[in-house]
């Protein structure tokens, strides 16, 4: 990749961001659109929540221009709180770079809710990018953070500390460049520390002990709640710039505080670590090296360093750095000797400064999903993908009772949203999604969806990401345009606790495909009729699901040249049912692939062209094949011994004429019941549909 580019099919996002912050508090009380706030500013949508509050779009009434506002909660509102929202409007307000955002206006809300207002900034954000794409070039990566560079210099001769850097708080803005296509800005200057000559009040104001940033991006000093300045900030640029082209951060863990421990104690892993095998420039990783020595001293005193040894890197002039060898040799021995007492002053620190983050986040009603160790895997991050993926305690839809969930859906919508449905002792229960409504606190519930849920994109983050066990996609009668359909996908996607989904009928994009093949928990997968870039869907990009061995029930319908997911599958040893119909022709190795899936209990066939071979004696390889569905040509061939043997199985077949040595064989062994009923056939999806057959029945493992 010559030049680093934004997908135009990419989410969109917006400004602030706080996902995963320590010191996060409850649910952010909501604006809906519509709203007038201070009698100014007119809401448009939601751009995002987190920790300390929501981000909106606005339009000024006045001069109709649109602008990002962002509110504390009223619960968060006290004196301390307001004056750092006041400090923060100051700090920002002073910034004028390109490469930052800039704030506009402050205010209070019926004299209890500040709010602030800034430069509405629009494009998918670096953390956005990284997830589409895993990572970029070492060229790439260095046009990306020179600019980045620049600002924060910039943004630090003016006092003003950012404390927050993370990759969803950079936002790739459309714009040119030269050999760039955006312009990189730096956005929620929200929890800065000014430096100010009057800092004396300034720094009470973020105290020691008052830990603000996301753990994966903290400085060790941060994380030990001791003092801050525009070296932390160095040191987060670094786990940004290691991410950025290896694809993993440099330090992971199950929780914060195991993440935070990493950042005291553990040796940065080296590039070619983290990037399973990639070999980079020894300057880069002396210079990242640098930037995240444990010990401020020993890091860049300043980004216009950072930016000097950056540049001198890309012009291929690797002796103009600026690590010298004192610094070299002082770095590495601090790496490699961590005193005791370091690790044990960071070990009573850390706890300390995260008890209530981890009691906060064991008493929320879900549990947020744990971070991957490093070296990270491209099916999970921390931030997912989005600016919405923002407050993984919270839903904008539902709040809990003693025993039920009550879900409050925009009366602003006319219609119908969809059908949410759960299975209760065998049986299926459905309210529509709209309104007010009640369902059992712990349902497992299935979200099917209408075609409005699908073109307004911006509705998906209102859930929470472990709140829907799945969602249901049914276009054959709707129309939906290409672009929202994938946005919405891809916001569907953010719903990490998914474990099944359904979609048929449109058109998505491949890395649509691939961020649904990244859903870690998915184990009920349905593509029916669906076209990659508008083509059909092949069996070698279905092959590249991540998530493929991991799925218990799988259906393709319509699906080209199968082979290579057929191979693939063969190794599986969770799938339970599986149904290709429409798939064309299929081959004798084809064949071979299924009968090697030994986890098999119901399988569906349905093929335009089959090869001339004893299918029948292949699938009875099969010990735990419970229902057989195919054409009637598939058994014309089967061996009358195999048929004999054939023990507890329902064949499903149509009318499609066979042997009629087969027909008497079949009908001889007592222990095989024959189905030959089309409006039976029609109706084989039941096992395939979940809305149909109890999902908890197949997905329970056992």
């Amino acid at each position: 990749m010559d030049t680093l580019q934004t997908d135009p099919e990419a989410p969109r996002s917006n400004l602030l961001n706080e996902e995963m912050a320590v010191g996060a508090s409850s649910a952010p009380e909501q604006f809906n659109p519509g709203d007038c706030i201070d009698e100014r500013y007119e809401i448009i949508s939601i751009l995002g929540r987190g920790g300390c509050g929501c981000v909106y779009k606005v339009v000024q009434v006045a001069l109709k221009k649109q602008f990002a506002l962002k509110t504390l909660n009223r619960i968060n509102t006290s004196e301390v709180t307001t004056m750092r929202l006041h400090k923060e409007a100051q700090a920002a307000s002073r910034l004028q770079h390109p490469n930052l955002v800039r704030a506009v206006d402050f205010g209070m809300i019926d004299g209890t809710q500040p709010y602030l207002v800034m430069d509405l900034v629009e494009g998918p954000t670096l953390s956005e990018y990284l997830k589409l794409h895993g990572k970029t070039s070492v060229k790439d990566a260095i046009q990306l953070f020179l600019p980045l560079c620049n600002a924060l210099a910039y943004a630090h001769e003016q006092g003003v500390v950012h404390r927050d850097l993370k990759p969803s708080n950079v936002i790739l803005s459309s714009g040119d460049t030269g050999s760039l296509k955006f312009v990189p800005k730096i956005v929620d200057f929200g929890i800065a520390k000014l430096n100010s000559a009057d800092g004396t009040h300034a720094m009470t104001l973020t105290a020691t002990g008052d830990i603000f940033g996301t753990p994966l991006y903290m400085s060790p000093e941060q994380c030990m709640g001791t003092g801050v300045d525009g070296r932390s900030d160095i040191y987060a640029l670094g786990c940004m710039l290691f991410e950025t082209i290896t694809g993993a951060p440099p330090f992971g863990g199950n929780n914060p505080l195991e993440i935070m421990m990493q950042h005291n104690t553990a040796v940065m892993p080296s590039l070619k670590e983290a990037s399973l095998g990639e070999s980079f420039p020894p300057a880069l990783e002396k210079v990242i090296g640098r930037m995240l020595a444990k010990d401020p001293r020993e890091r860049y005193q300043d980004c216009a360093a950072v930016a000097h040894d950056l540049s001198a890197i890309e012009r291929g002039d690797f002796k103009a750095i600026s690590l010298s060898p004192e610094a070299i040799a002082l770095q590495q021995k601090h790496q490699k000797q961590i005193s005791t007492s370091l690790v044990s002053a960071a070990i009573g620190v850390v706890c300390g400064a995260v008890i209530g983050y981890a009691a906060n986040q064991f008493l929320a009603p879900s549990q947020t999903p744990t971070v991957p160790k490093t070296p990270l895997p491209k099916s999970a991050t921390e931030e997912g993908t989005g600016v919405y993926y923002l407050d993984t305690g919270f839903s904008y839809y539902s709040k809990n009772a003693a025993d039920k969930k009550i879900f409050t859906f925009p009366p602003s919508r006319k219609h119908s949203l969809g059908q949410i449905s759960w299975w209760q002792d065998g049986k299926l229960h459905s309210v529509e999604a709209k309104g007010t409504q009640e369902v059992p606190k712990d349902a497992k519930l299935l979200f099917k969806i209408e075609s409005e849920m699908l073109v307004a994109p911006d509705l998906w983050p209102r859930f929470h990401p472990r709140e829907l066990e799945g969602v249901l996609i049914d276009l054959h009668s709707c129309y939906v345009d290409e672009d929202p359909l994938n946005q919405s996908v891809r916001e569907i996607t953010q719903q990490d606790g998914l474990r099944i989904l359904t979609l048929n009928e449109k058109v998505i994009l491949p890395k649509t495909l691939s961020l649904i093949g990244r859903l870690p928990r998915l184990r009920w997968l349905a593509l029916d009729h669906m076209t990659i870039d508008e083509e059909q869907l092949t069996g070698k990009q279905a092959a590249q699901l991540e998530n493929l061995l991991d799925l218990s029930v799988l259906r393709f319908e319509k699906i080209t040249a199968a082979t290579p997911v057929l191979e693939k599958l063969s190794k599986s040893s969770s799938l339970r049912r599986f149904a290709l119909e429409g798939c064309g022709q299929l081959t004798a190795e084809d064949i071979q692939n299924i009968s090697r899936i030994k986890s098999l209990e119901v399988l569906a066939v349905h093929a335009a062209d089959l090869p001339e071979m004893d299918i029948l004696t292949e699938f009875a390889k099969l010990t735990k094949l419970k229902y057989l569905m195919c054409d009637g040509r598939l058994l014309d061939k089967a061996s009358l011994g195999t048929i004999a043997k054939l023990h507890d199985i329902t064949i499903l077949t149509d009318e499609q004429p066979f042997s009629s040595n087969v027909r008497a064989a079949l009908a001889k062994n007592k222990s095989v019941k024959l189905i030959e009923d089309l409006e039976l056939i029609k109706r084989d999806g039941d096992l395939f549909d979940p809305l149909k057959s109890d999902p908890e029945s197949v997905l329970t493992v056992r």
